[in-house]
């Protein structure tokens, strides 16, 4: 169920810009860059909510906040419908970063958190395999009713298609929070596996620690072709490569999924952190054979595939499911503006100093990812919380 309403969450949102990009800029006025702008506005408006979210959540439960979330995906599909400019382009993509809040990552992994026991870690791998092919499915349906509706209308389909299948799914099929015991809190279905005098040190490392591996996952992935290209790929065999990219990052969730019981998130994260550094030292020093790009290529979509997935499971492993809204709130606006400002910066280092310096910033970065990665997985794992 959650599989559906993310796919269709993440294609009718954050994918917009990507196949109704030129025609939105075409009819409102506004630049290319302009348009995707708008995924950063939602981005950070959505990381400025969170915190509040996470806490609400945790206190009351995920379903309502999904429940809201469709309904408020419906309302800022229809304001980008019929916005005319620039400051109502804007305003729409800030409608849509609180909608998206409410509806998308923290509280779909905060529902599996309150529901799923101790195979939250598992239903989460889960969904992020089944969702992580919605640009597959987003972009050749949004095209084709772009083709034959028009941006707006295809904005408006959207948005009844959230109330007419989203919002039903979210109030009617969604399980709710386990039940507790009469006048007492939630009780938690998974416990925490940190002492809590180490809770805010954990906080503290994984705070850099996504926001660093966020930035080189998102930086890039954006640059990903021209950036094969420009180490000397030709350009069709640089698309193929790049297209291969979101292939090996369900393999590796697969992989996730089927070993991941045999190691913890904090290893599988420092393990993956690792994974980036090797794969962008082997573009560190020209000249670069089709090998090493290949090479590269391989490693750093399994190293971001498997990050995709900790980011997710390490909150729930440290903290448990109990405080899981507040810790991911919390982490939220950092990795959010990490993830909005990646790939401008990303692409304004390359265009002020070459190619090599922005995969140099990018190798300093994952470095960083790693070593915050590992730190966090020895404190969890030398200070364990007490048990019953």
């Amino acid at each position: 169920m959650l599989a559906v309403t993310q796919v269709t969450g993440w294609g009718t949102t954050f994918y917009i810009p990507a196949i109704l990009g030129r025609d939105i800029g075409a009819d409102l006025g506004l630049s290319v860059e302009t348009v995707f702008a708008g995924v950063t506005v939602m981005l950070i408006t959505s990381g400025i909510v969170s915190p509040w979210l996470g806490r609400w959540m945790d206190r009351n439960g995920a379903a309502p906040v999904l429940v809201a979330g469709s309904i408020l995906t419906a309302a800022a599909l229809g304001l980008l419908a019929v916005a005319t400019g620039l400051w109502g382009y804007v305003a729409a993509w800030m409608a849509i970063g609180l909608a998206t809040a409410c509806s998308l990552a923290l509280p779909s992994f905060t529902a599996l958190a309150q529901v799923a026991g101790d195979r939250a870690r598992q239903a989460m791998i889960v969904l992020m395999l089944l969702t992580g092919g919605s640009s597959s499915i987003a972009w050749p349906a949004t095209a084709w009713l772009e083709s034959a509706i028009g941006w707006r209308q295809t904005c408006l389909v959207f948005a009844a298609i959230h109330l007419l299948v989203c919002l039903p799914l979210h109030l009617f099929v969604l399980p709710r929070r386990r039940a507790h015991a009469e006048g007492g809190p939630p009780r938690p279905v998974s416990p925490p596996n940190i002492a809590p005098e180490k809770r805010r040190l954990a906080l503290l490392m994984m705070l850099p620690a996504f926001a660093c591996s966020g930035f080189v996952s998102w930086g890039l992935s954006l640059h990903l072709v021209d950036m094969l290209a420009s180490i000397g790929m030709t350009p069709a065999f640089a698309l193929a490569l790049g297209s291969s990219v979101g292939v090996l990052q369900v393999s590796a969730r697969i992989g996730e999924f089927a070993f991941g019981r045999y190691v913890t998130p904090g290893v599988s994260a420092a393990g993956a952190s690792v994974l980036m550094v090797a794969a962008f030292l082997l573009l560190a020093w020209p000249p670069i054979t089709t090998a090493q790009a290949i090479a590269f290529v391989v490693i750093y979509a399994f190293g971001s595939g498997l990050l995709g997935v900790t980011r997710a499971t390490l909150p729930l492993w440290a903290f448990g499911s109990a405080n899981y809204g507040t810790i991911a709130g919390r982490i939220a606006p950092v990795q959010n503006i990490a993830f909005a400002a990646a790939p401008l910066v990303f692409a304004a280092v390359t265009e002020a100093f070459g190619i090599r310096a922005g995969l140099l910033m990018s190798l300093a970065i994952a470095t960083l990812a790693a070593v915050f990665m590992t730190v966090l997985a020895v404190v969890v794992v030398r200070s364990p919380a007490p048990r019953a």
